[in-house]
């Protein structure tokens, strides 16, 4: 009992310390923009658990039309709310489009889900403790860092990106295992990349005079969805390769 009490004090002190650093580094205006984004992303991600949840066990979902249906109805609720402006008069369409957007990105998620049940199911809730802690990790190293250190990687992140991109098309003609790894290995750095990035973009805005928490959130959102797809998918194929080389043993 004594130890259980010693980590809970130190897990404590940690926090304080936490507290402390991060009153005296953001503003009272930004932390209350912040507390909006990530009560935004927290709600996103229910949706988006919700619509995985849907794919996985209604039928409905899980046909390609379906499947087809939700993905083009994502890519609209992304664009009315980032082409609108944060007004009061629109900001319940927004949200609702928001939620949209996650719910629909959830159900997109299903088949990658079905193929981590199949195999293990343990490696999604793996792959969402990794996600958690690399997203809560980088997050803190761009609200800590001095103002603007990360906004300049903004164009090396977007050539990985268009790198990534090529690597995927090329890799529909070859079939290849090795540019498959790469691209989903150099895909999840660029998505912790985009975590710095897109943290101290929003930190930036918030000077400016931008609050529109929704869109700031859809950025988050897609990067963390991002990392998990990611995870989910190295860890998925570790555990695939482990039981053939059981099976070998065998």
């Amino acid at each position: 009992m004594a130890q259980v009490g010693a980590i809970f004090d130190t897990v404590g002190s940690i926090f304080q310390n936490f507290n402390k650093a991060f009153t005296s580094k953001v503003n009272t205006d930004t932390q209350q923009h912040l507390k909006n984004v990530y009560g935004c992303l927290t709600v996103g991600m229910l949706a988006a658990t919700a619509g995985a949840y849907l794919q996985l066990t209604q039928a409905f979902f899980q046909s390609t039309m379906m499947m087809l249906v939700s993905a083009f109805a994502a890519f609209g609720f992304l664009v009315y709310v980032m082409s609108t402006k944060a007004q009061p008069a629109l900001s319940r369409n927004r949200m609702i489009s928001f939620v949209g957007f996650t719910l629909c990105t959830g159900i997109g998620l299903g088949p990658l889900l079905e193929m981590a049940i199949i195999v293990d199911p343990s490696i999604i809730i793996t792959a969402f403790m990794l996600t958690t802690l690399l997203f809560v990790s980088f997050t803190m190293a761009a609200i800590f860092a001095r103002d603007g250190t990360w906004i300049y990687i903004g164009g090396s992140l977007m050539t990985m990106l268009s790198t990534l991109i090529t690597l995927s098309l090329a890799n529909l003609f070859f079939g290849s295992k090795l540019l498959f790894d790469i691209s989903i290995y150099l895909g999840l750095v660029v998505m912790c990349g985009f975590i710095l990035y897109d943290t101290q973009l929003i930190l930036e805005k918030v000077k400016l005079g931008d609050k529109d928490h929704v869109s700031h959130c859809i950025d988050l959102f897609i990067d963390f969805i991002g990392v998990f797809r990611r995870i989910l998918i190295i860890l998925h194929s570790r555990e695939v390769e482990n039981k053939k080389k059981e099976k070998k043993n065998e």
